[in-house]
């Protein structure tokens, strides 16, 4: 599953390989992507039986989540490639640009402009990211992929502690799958997939130990989710009617 999800690299190393193969850069990316959930429905199936935490396989997952986060990254600046959020690989363009726009005008006069406003969320965190790394975009996306590696790894690692480590590796790879296409972009689909993933590992967290405040903890991480990067809303009142039905079988409910 891990090979599948370094594979999510392949579609931005399409345009250095030369003219020939344009057709490749327009097909390769659902191939790849179509490759990666086989191998996830795969691993899923197969899962292994529930084992005690350990730390040196997790220690090792992270890094390899974001190599996976960072790769696509790294291929985008050395091919100069362009496109409907970049230019030459490093200069936002289009909706992205206008998100870094928003983020140094908020450093600089402290208020969002009218366009940030339909994603304030990622242009506030876009600042912050920028003013935590000297205002550099590079930086920054890098820094973005590090915390979309993280959530991964504690949303893998929560369903491992159920499902097996090898349930837990496919959901961190399924993450990644998905995540690796938007990491050199300041678009706010990686935020919403980082804050996503962090729901993800305290929603299952709650499911195991069943306590209020950790579902709402999840819950609350969930709607931040939704609010960075617009998704699924009804998965806030599906989750609303399992807490009710799942309270009704619990004994004593």
């Amino acid at each position: 599953t891990l090979l599948a999800a370094l594979l999510c690299a392949l579609p931005w190393l399409a345009p250095s390989l030369g003219s020939t193969l344009d057709g490749l850069d327009l097909a390769l990316p659902g191939v790849v992507t179509a490759a990666g959930l086989l191998a996830t429905l795969w691993a899923a199936a197969r899962s292994d039986a529930p084992r005690p935490f350990d730390p040196l396989r997790w220690s090792v997952t992270l890094p390899l989540l974001t190599l996976i986060a960072v790769v696509p990254i790294v291929v985008a600046w050395r091919s100069a490639r362009s496109n409907g959020t970049f230019l030459a690989g490093v200069i936002p363009y289009s909706d992205a640009g206008d998100y870094v726009q928003g983020a140094l005008k908020l450093l600089a006069g402290g208020a969002l402009e009218p366009w940030s406003c339909r994603r304030p969320l990622n242009a506030a965190l876009l600042a912050t990211r920028l003013a935590a790394v000297d205002l550099s975009v590079e930086r920054a996306l890098v820094l973005q992929a590090l915390l979309l590696a993280v959530a991964a790894t504690l949303g893998g690692r929560a369903v491992a502690l159920d499902r097996g480590h090898r349930a837990g590796l496919t959901v961190g790879a399924g993450v990644m799958i998905f995540g690796a296409i938007y990491t050199p972009t300041t678009l706010s689909e990686a935020l919403g997939l980082t804050l996503g993933a962090l729901a993800l590992a305290l929603l299952w967290h709650a499911a195991r130990t069943r306590v209020a405040w950790h579902l709402g903890l999840g819950m609350a991480a969930l709607t931040v989710a939704l609010n960075a990067r617009s998704g699924p809303f009804f998965a806030l009142a599906t989750l609303l009617a399992w807490t009710l039905w799942d309270g009704r079988r619990a004994p004593g409910g």
